[in-house]
């Protein structure tokens, strides 16, 4: 069942709430580690949504054979692993990697 709107950002925090409770609940009573600790594992969840949604993108290829910057022909060799820094940590992302003959 899709849900639109708030009632979907409830479900969602609800559900991110109940995963995390046991965590949390330990720094109920002090506003700092609170923050901390829900800042931390924000921080985990959206490195871990950027990971997924890199692994599902279509890592730039664009065919076997493409024109480069010297109008020759760059050829598919295969692809490459590149780690890259966000604001929610590393993440490795698959590139492709073409080589030019000139």
């Amino acid at each position: 069942m899709l849900l639109k709107g708030k009632k979907k950002n409830e479900q969602i925090l609800s559900e991110l709430l109940a995963l995390i409770e046991q965590d949390v609940e330990n720094f109920s009573d002090d506003m700092g580690k609170t923050e901390t600790a829900v800042k931390k594992l924000m921080k985990l969840l959206g490195n871990g949504l950027l990971q997924r949604l890199f692994d599902r993108g279509p890592n730039d290829y664009k065919g076997s054979s493409i024109v480069c910057q010297r109008e020759s022909i760059m050829r598919f060799v295969q692809h490459r692993k590149r780690n890259i820094h966000t604001v929610f940590g590393w993440i490795t992302v698959m590139r492709a990697y073409c080589h030019c003959t000139n």
